[in-house]
């Protein structure tokens, strides 16, 4: 089932995804913690970032994941308006062909 989960604070992320193991225990579902991943966007440190568990098994912290065709990519841009480099998110949608 696929699915994505957007918060704004890591205990915030970890907490959605225990709920989300209780609910779909409750249906009687499953969750591949071989195909979750988490990706995290903001002046973040990605190599310090706490590990998120899905059904007690931890899941990547990722620069890209692909979601129903659309790529979503943490990456550095650096802007020469700004004083100092911006980490952002970037949402690549795929080109649509009619």
């Amino acid at each position: 089932m696929p699915m994505i989960l957007y918060c704004y604070a890591l205990t915030g992320l970890q907490l959605m995804l225990d709920s989300c193991c209780a609910t779909a225990v409750e249906l009687n579902l499953q969750f591949n913690a071989k195909k979750s991943h988490c990706i995290a966007f903001g002046k973040l440190n990605h190599n310090v970032l706490r590990p998120m568990v899905l059904n007690n098994s931890t899941l990547a912290w990722v620069p890209l994941v692909k979601y129903l065709g659309v790529a979503y990519i943490w990456l550095v841009v650096e802007n020469s308006h700004l004083t100092s480099t911006q980490l952002s998110g970037h949402f690549s949608w795929p080109a649509m062909q009619f």
